[in-house]
């Protein structure tokens, strides 16, 4: 699949734009097997990109020196593709994806015992993991 600015990719070429991303901690850890069967795509230039799930889970939301701005313009491709829930750290991103018509249906308090293994604690403490859907 096609868009202008957007390509279609496999899981391999997936991480390999988004695994150069400085904030990997933000972004859901997985092997390219758990990649399977989710939607793919990149900018051209493959700074940019975003992964949606068969159940319309919208997931690692990347912008890595792309446009500013680029990480909205993948929310906005991604709700058009069909995007319809995510998951994220309370802070930032909560305002971020409230823009695009996602909304706050429950939270569950900071797991350190799943956090990622680069998890910066003095930067980002332990905030609530925000479960949000748009409808």
């Amino acid at each position: 699949m096609t868009t202008s600015r957007w390509v279609q990719v496999s899981p391999e070429e997936f991480l390999e734009a988004r695994n150069q991303s400085t904030r990997l901690g933000f972004l859901t850890p997985c092997e390219p097997l758990d990649l399977k069967e989710h939607l793919l795509m990149v900018s051209r230039d493959r700074r940019v990109g975003f992964a949606i799930s068969p159940q319309g889970d919208l997931q690692s939301v990347f912008n890595n020196g792309g446009p500013r701005g680029a990480d909205a313009d993948a929310v906005r491709e991604a709700v058009a593709l069909g995007a319809r829930t995510c998951d994220i750290y309370d802070g930032f991103l909560r305002g971020f994806y409230g823009r695009f018509g996602f909304v706050e249906v429950s939270r569950v308090p900071f797991d350190p015992t799943l956090a990622p293994a680069t998890w910066d604690y003095t930067t980002y403490g332990t905030p609530d993991v925000v479960f949000m859907r748009r409808d």
